[in-house]
């Protein structure tokens, strides 16, 4: 294709700031840093899904002697519903005294559209608040945006927020949709220039859990039902982008110019990187999304040749993200603390939601798995 031997050459120049920096920041540590993945059962091939949120195995079943649903506690119940999808019944009431209280701020009016799914929360958010970042990503996340409604709320997130990757990012997975890979790496390099990558989960997971709360829901319902109604539909298009930039590095080598291959591996890792970083990097399928990225762009270079962005060979570096997968795998088939068959306390379960919510999921799995090891 005519134009592709420019991608050799444009991978080369933007990836220039984000080489130098990679390599720096790999110098200054002496390994390379924890990746790991979402809780659930993690596969060779884990995709982000439409809409996506925080995953959950199936519920096995209810606890022993329970005498089905009927007889379970209030909280085991709760579970059981949020395990099957649904989402607490609101009073209209109860959520305007919420939205009130919060004078109809902007993450007010997106807890009160995430719980009740009623749009005019979403309609009068974009319109009262609509140069706030968290409305414009959350505008973005509507699959039934027009095409050219869409292009203007993400120039409009690139100005709001322009420390901000995830607008970048956003606009990259779009221009690779619309066969425009140079511009597509173009907004990928300013994506790399910037300070860091937040898409507003941790923040619309605490609004949730203050209305539920203040709503007059229990902890154990405020806390679950926050976390595991979270849709972060953009994950699709940091994987979609995972997959462009894997069949770029592939193409290059096959045109025989590896440079341009590694120049667009080192991008992704630092895109990869730049995902973990950010304040939702506790939720565990950002991270599996961040993980799945590194593995795609590294699976096409040489794997026993070691790269100076690696310090490693790309055969290593799988190694290490296929143990920490398992490690995920492990944890999750030993105990499902969403599953009302787990047998866990509510204040076991009060515990692990703090603990997910300062040390994130992975660290808060650990803990639990280990407490209820060593349990009595």
């Amino acid at each position: 294709m005519k134009t592709r031997p420019v991608l050799g050459l444009l991978a080369a120049a933007v990836t220039a700031v984000i080489a130098l920096s990679w390599i720096n920041h790999q110098r200054r540590e002496t390994a390379p840093a924890p990746v790991v993945a979402p809780r659930v059962a993690a596969g060779d091939d884990d995709d982000a899904r439409s809409p996506i949120r925080p995953a959950r195995r199936p519920i096995t079943g209810v606890p022993a002697g329970s005498g089905g649903t009927n007889n379970l506690t209030p909280w085991q119940l709760t579970l059981a519903r949020l395990q099957s999808g649904e989402t607490p019944a609101l009073p209209r009431e109860k959520v305007e005294d919420y939205v009130e209280r919060c004078k109809r701020d902007a993450p007010s009016l997106l807890a009160a559209y995430r719980l009740t799914h009623d749009k005019s929360y979403l309609t009068e958010a974009a319109q009262s608040h609509p140069n706030d970042p968290r409305i414009q990503v959350a505008m973005l996340g509507d699959a039934a945006l027009p095409p050219d409604q869409r292009a203007q709320w993400l120039e409009r997130l690139k100005q709001s927020a322009p420390e901000n990757a995830l607008g970048n990012y956003l606009s990259a997975a779009d221009l690779f949709k619309a066969k425009q890979p140079e511009r597509a790496l173009q907004e990928l390099a300013a994506a790399a220039a910037k300070p860091r990558f937040d898409d507003f989960a941790t923040a619309d997971i605490q609004a949730t859990e203050e209305l539920l709360l203040l709503a007059g829901r229990s902890p154990v319902e405020a806390k679950g039902t926050a976390f595991m109604g979270t849709l972060l539909p953009h994950l699709q298009s940091l994987t979609a982008v995972s997959k462009e930039m894997a069949a770029l590095v592939k193409e290059q080598l096959a045109r025989g110019d590896p440079a341009a291959a590694e120049n667009l591996a080192t991008m992704g890792l630092a895109i990869a990187r730049q995902i973990n970083a950010g304040p939702s990097r506790g939720i565990l399928i950002e991270q599996l999304v961040a993980m799945a990225f590194e593995k795609r762009v590294l699976e096409p270079l040489d794997q026993n040749r070691s790269y100076e962005f690696l310090r490693q060979t790309p055969a290593e570096r799988l190694a290490v993200l296929q143990s920490q997968r398992n490690e995920i795998r492990s944890l999750t088939q030993q105990l499902d603390a969403f599953d009302p068959a787990s047998g866990l306390t509510e204040p076991e379960l009060l515990v692990y939601f703090e603990r997910m919510k300062n040390s994130g999921e992975l660290e808060a799995l650990r803990w639990l798995n280990a407490h209820r090891t060593n349990a009595p």
